[in-house]
């Protein structure tokens, strides 16, 4: 599955992105609160229209804004949290357990919970913008991701690079999409049907 992202810093800019994927079953919202990550996004009262969302927390306090939305995938970066305790939070709350791990985060610092996991976001460029430079060496991470695990990649996804994500269930698209719209989705979405290969245990 493609998944169109967002990045804004208020109401009138998430609208005017919003519209040019609002096509998208599924819209990935990028939050990031300026100490994780130097830029901000997404910290105001926003009002959300009628699609699923799935929230890429970049934050040091994931569970401040968890607790302020009824979705219900949340990727929380695991370098921001304690492993066992956020499995634990999220089985209380009966949500799926996501993670998300930056390009220099091994696949390894999960061990201790990787069982547990049902969704992981492996981070394919430095969090923090649009636009930013594809860091291939954490491509290579994905295919070494237990298959119990629906793994979705972020970071720099366009037509040319989308085929290094083929051992991924979803793929997340942010500055491609809002050029191209609904013709670049297609497209995306054909070219990773045609790549796609599941990953063995």
């Amino acid at each position: 599955m493609i998944i169109p992202a967002i990045i804004a810093k208020n109401q009138d800019e998430f609208n005017q992105r919003y519209k040019k994927v609002a096509f998208a079953k599924v819209i990935h919202l990028d939050l990031m609160d300026g100490e994780f990550v130097n830029n901000e996004s997404l910290l105001f009262p926003i009002k959300l229209p009628q699609n699923e969302f799935h929230w890429h927390l970049m934050t040091t306090n994931p569970y401040k804004y968890i607790e302020l939305s009824n979705s219900k995938i949340f990727y929380v970066h695991a370098e921001t949290v304690n492993l066992k305790k956020h499995v634990l939070y999220c089985q209380e709350k009966s949500l799926p357990v996501c993670f998300a791990i930056s390009p220099q985060t091994p696949i390894s610092y999960l061990n201790e919970v990787i069982e547990n996991i049902d969704r992981l976001l492996i981070m394919t460029v430095e969090p923090g913008q649009y636009g930013a430079q594809l860091v291939t060496k954490a491509i290579r991470k994905i295919k070494g991701v237990p298959p119990h695990i629906k793994v979705c990649v972020d970071g720099a996804m366009n037509d040319d690079t989308i085929k290094l994500a083929k051992y991924a269930e979803h793929v997340v698209s942010g500055s491609y999409l809002q050029k191209t719209g609904e013709i670049g989705y297609k497209l995306l979405t054909s070219l990773h049907a045609a790549s796609q290969t599941l990953r063995k245990a």
